[in-house]
């Protein structure tokens, strides 16, 4: 595990260059363990939400565990969990990363052939207020009829969903799914882990908009690497703080373009 330089409770647990063919996700036994005190609060949560709204559902998602090297590839091993865990303990501050719940989500590196990233500004729909990537969110956990766990996701076809829910694109085929690339999985202040997965556009940055409510505004972050610096070191743009995760991916995107020579 390496801390990020920018990020304070940023860390990349894993980093790489892998394809989807080369990262796979693998269900095993889970390492979590909570406390009587702590499933207590959060099924007095889960109820009050219930209360407050009927139709609430308590998502089912993935933890996660690590990342193995194996041959050609790696595998990450992720184990069941609950949103409602989540949601409870992400805000405990100060524990050890096995405290949390921890579940998987993926966070695109979207790159207009122009060069520029896709910046979101989050809008009144987030529960967190200021920058984030455009293309986001957990990987789900599907159930079969009895009730058991599906085959994990893609972190790819997680990534492309979210892409194409979140960005508006005004061509036929914004990106190739054979070309997206991951870049390391990060564990962020909202105490999930997130895989950085770059995405080449098709598109330039004026062949791109908002796809859906989720953020108020769209941010063009030039790739030069004075811009890029410069927004990790200031830790945001137009006076909006960037989600730790948002840096993370823009401090991988940059190693991987300025130092590894892979962009």
């Amino acid at each position: 595990m390496r801390e990020s330089k920018f990020g304070k409770e940023t860390a990349f647990l894993w980093e790489g260059w892998a394809s989807r063919e080369q990262l796979l996700l693998e269900e095993v036994a889970s390492s979590f363990d909570m406390s009587r005190q702590d499933e207590e609060r959060v099924a007095k949560a889960f109820e009050e939400a219930k209360a407050k709204n009927p139709h609430f559902f308590d998502g089912t998602l993935w933890r996660y565990e690590c990342t193995r090297d194996v041959r050609g590839g790696n595998i990450v091993d992720v184990s069941p969990i609950n949103y409602s865990r989540h949601n409870v303990l992400r805000y405990e501050q100060g524990k050890p990363i096995e405290f949390y719940p921890n579940p998987v989500s993926i966070n695109a590196v979207q790159e207009t052939v122009d060069g520029y990233l896709l910046i979101g500004v989050k809008g009144k729909v987030a529960d967190q207020k200021g920058l984030g990537v455009m293309g986001a969110g957990f990987i789900k956990r599907k159930l079969d009829a009895e009730g058991e766990s599906l085959p994990p996701e893609s972190v790819f076809t997680a990534c492309e969903r979210e892409c194409l829910e979140e960005t508006a694109y005004s061509v036929e085929n914004p990106f190739d799914a054979e070309e997206l690339v991951a870049m390391g999985a990060i564990f962020g202040s909202n105490h999930d882990t997130t895989f950085s997965i770059y995405v080449p556009l098709n598109a330039s940055s004026k062949e791109v908009d908002l796809g859906n409510q989720e953020h108020s505004d769209l941010i063009l972050l030039p790739t030069d690497i004075q811009s890029l610096e410069t927004f990790l070191g200031e830790g945001a743009m137009r006076g909006m703080p960037a989600a730790d995760h948002l840096l993370g991916c823009v401090e991988l995107y940059m190693e991987n373009k300025y130092h590894y020579d892979r962009i």
